[in-house]
């Protein structure tokens, strides 16, 4: 028929357009990297506009350039009314953790929220392997294990739901725990291997006194902030998708960073450069040192010492 034509999808090359400009913004520095909050409250909408999208596979020109219009106003509008209404939502259901240490001598720990906020800090306590509290959307459920062998205490904290709506609370202040936000420490005390995947969110994980026996880190889309101990023997794999990833490494700590970093921008200072290899100034002098794997496709790497 006259006037009429098939074409791919307009959702792919919006979302694209949309991710290179936020890149662009960040890097010129008009946009703070928490826009990431913003697009983790509003990803449903994307399901939308590409329901909208694929109501009509064979259009005119008129029409598409109509859906085109749709899109634009229910991203646009979703947007808006995620900023109009702040942080006025209800309060989310908080559990409490509490794992005790007994008699381990070790730990292998795994935290797995799926989307949201996680923060690791050290804990207070010494009597403790980890505790903190956990803001839970409707219909976001815990599931934990713990078991004990030979003195190593395997814990796993993750989220098991059928659905739940995931929204982010911003502007919290040190004792608000928001909405998919898990606020948990960790025992300084004891060996740790720990490994945390977050599918979209923010990880902001201070390890900076924690006993690290092997670090993994696995992301989607979002930001990763981990702080490095001063000590210790250890090696580290720390990759996302999408997204910022900030990493701070102590200036006395042997490190070599290995990177795959894809179209993603660097920014590393006062480490040695060979090839795609980093070395900090502490390495090279003999004795252990520490590996660190950095992947981060797309997005800006950013590594400093401390």
């Amino acid at each position: 028929m006259e006037g009429e034509f098939r074409r791919g999808g307009l959702v792919g090359p919006i979302i694209l357009i949309g991710l290179g400009v936020v890149f662009l913004l960040n890097n010129l520095g008009v946009l703070e990297w928490n826009v990431w909050e913003v697009v983790l409250q509003t990803w449903p909408l994307l399901l939308i506009a590409w329901g909208i999208d694929l109501l009509i596979v064979r259009r005119t020109t008129e029409a598409t350039l109509l859906t085109l219009i749709l899109i634009i106003v229910v991203i646009a509008g979703g947007v808006w009314l995620v900023a109009l209404r702040g942080d006025g939502r209800a309060a989310p259901r908080v559990e409490s953790v509490q794992v005790p240490l007994q008699s381990a001598e070790s730990a292998d720990i795994r935290i797995n929220p799926g989307v949201g906020i996680l923060q690791l800090r050290v804990l207070e306590s010494e009597d403790d392997l980890v505790a903190g509290k956990l803001g839970l959307s409707r219909g976001q459920n815990v599931e934990t294990e713990l078991q004990t062998d030979e003195g190593v205490s395997i814990y796993t904290l993750g989220s098991n739901s059928g659905w739940f709506w995931p929204a982010f609370k911003t502007g919290h202040d040190a004792e608000d725990v928001g909405e998919n936000e898990w606020r948990l420490g960790l025992n300084t005390g004891v060996p740790i291997r720990l490994r945390t995947d977050l599918g979209a969110g923010v990880m902001d994980l201070d390890l900076s006194e924690v006993t690290l026996e092997d670090l993994q880190v696995d992301m989607g889309v979002g930001k990763i902030l981990v702080i490095l101990p001063a000590t210790g023997e250890f090696d580290a794999k720390i990759s996302a998708a999408i997204g910022l990833m900030e990493i701070w490494i102590p200036r006395d700590l042997p490190v070599r960073i290995t990177l795959d970093t894809g179209l993603s921008v660097r920014e590393i200072e006062g480490f040695r450069q060979e090839g795609d290899v980093y070395y900090s100034p502490a390495a090279g002098a003999g004795g252990e040192i520490v590996d660190l794997d950095l992947n981060l496709p797309i997005g800006r790497l950013v590594v400093r010492l401390r």
